[in-house]
């Protein structure tokens, strides 16, 4: 993995669920398909709650890119 990719992983694990899912509400369905709370529970870190359900957080931090890079639907 290049370095500013790590770089990046690192950002956004240090991020709480509800801060990433504010930035950007595509990610919710990332956390929605892991049983992660990102409501109520969302106050917590990404990197707190991969450990704490034995999360790949690289893996998860994909998943969450490639949400973002999903085109926003229109109404």
């Amino acid at each position: 993995m290049q370095e500013s990719s790590l770089l990046h992983t690192k950002n956004v694990i240090d991020r709480t669920i509800g801060e990433i899912v504010a930035a950007d509400y595509r990610t919710a369905k990332v956390f929605e398909e892991n049983g992660i709370d990102f409501c109520c529970g969302g106050k917590v870190a990404l990197s707190a709650i991969c450990q704490e359900k034995r999360l790949d957080p690289v893996a998860i931090t994909r998943e969450i890119e490639a949400a973002k890079s999903t085109p926003v639907e229109k109404d």
